[in-house]
């Protein structure tokens, strides 16, 4: 069906199912720990066993129409009638910096954010090979950062960025914002309490922060100066995000992220720009442009009964990334696209999942 974002009443409509994929990629050992490889996973095709899978939804979003733009306005005064996305503006400046709004575009342009969900498998990605630079995503094991976990302060951020280090090889990280996840972001206290993600996006666009360096007045309030000079100066950069399970229960259960295999996007236009307006600065994101037959071709993985000492990394972009001509060579940038989605084979009575994640800007000399 597809609804309109933030409706009342949101009209609906039906849209195919993704049926299951012929091959997936997979390797013998399930529960294998991933570690740092180029490698590509093999193929799993008929005769093998195959992976286990889970049935979702999972939302797209639907194209604008003529004189609309794709895109959200979130600020603390919408002009012109604009309706507010549910997002805390310091949070947005907090993880898309302060890019000035272009020219072309404004708050009261007509915004359209209209999803159309997607019965969807997707499958275990556990022992099947994933990594950072083979696809973009990759699960590590990270026990030392997990009872600082829940806080979220400089601490955590010191341990992620150990562990950024550790599964990349870069010479330098620095974590600089996160966001709390809950069911229940309203009565969260913090500016950095957020709800679930649940539509297919990437955390940026070429139109970030990131994909300009020089522009130190650009650059979110996390960002030392310093380091964004070291990024622009060396060889490669990268910003990842760290997502890790925080409870209640003690695996993950209820809900969870499922990250895209990008080397199923075999047509450019299947991803859709989309706009972030906020109180006068810009950011941008991409997401799946809803279209049953384009559906039909893209995978989907995620990792399950995830601990709390497990980290779950994926690029938000990378200036120089080894898949860049190969993996990602149909989309405009190297940013993993990725949804949370709930799980209807948890237990009844499993307490709905918190987790945390953690921004982290890498270079390489």
């Amino acid at each position: 069906m597809s609804c309109l974002v933030g409706t009342e009443s949101p009209t609906c409509v039906a849209t195919e199912a993704t049926p299951a994929p012929q091959c997936a990629d997979a390797s013998p050992k399930r529960r294998k720990r991933l570690s740092v490889a180029t490698t590509p996973p093999r193929k799993l095709c008929q005769g093998d066993a195959a992976p286990q899978q889970v049935a979702a939804k999972i939302a797209y979003t639907a194209a604008p129409g003529a004189g609309e733009r794709a895109g959200i306005v979130v600020s603390s005064a919408p002009k012109g009638g604009a309706k507010a996305f549910p997002l805390d503006p310091k949070t947005f400046r907090a993880q898309h910096g302060s890019v000035p709004l272009p020219p072309h575009v404004s708050e009261t342009d007509a915004w359209r954010n209209v999803l159309a969900p997607v019965d969807t498998l997707v499958t275990d990605a556990r022992g099947l090979g994933f990594s950072l630079d083979g696809s973009g995503f990759q699960l590590v094991d990270d026990p030392a950062g997990a009872p600082e976990a829940a806080g979220g302060g400089d601490a955590y951020y010191r341990l992620v960025e150990a562990a950024a280090l550790r599964a990349t090889g870069a010479s330098r990280a620095t974590a600089y914002c996160h966001a709390r996840r809950s069911p229940r972001p309203g009565g969260a206290k913090s500016a950095s309490a957020a709800g679930y993600a649940g539509y297919v996006h990437s955390d940026q666009s070429d139109t970030s922060w990131s994909a300009d360096l020089e522009h130190l007045d650009h650059l979110p309030p996390g960002v030392p100066e310093d380091a964004a000079r070291a990024a622009a100066a060396g060889r490669r950069y990268a910003v990842l995000s760290a997502w890790r399970y925080v409870g209640p229960a003690e695996t993950c259960l209820s809900s969870h992220l499922a990250v895209l295999d990008h080397a199923s996007v075999t047509d450019p236009a299947d991803v859709l720009p989309f706009s972030i307006v906020a109180d006068g600065t810009f950011g941008g994101n991409y997401r799946l442009r809803a279209d049953a037959a384009a559906a039909k071709r893209h995978r989907f993985y995620y990792y399950p009964a995830m601990t709390r000492d497990e980290l779950l990394l994926f690029v938000v972009c990378d200036s120089a990334h080894p898949a860049r001509a190969t993996t990602f060579k149909h989309t405009p940038s190297v940013s993993v696209l990725h949804t949370a989605f709930a799980d209807p084979t948890a237990p009844e009575g499993e307490p709905l999942r918190e987790s945390i994640d953690v921004r982290v800007l890498l270079s390489w000399d």
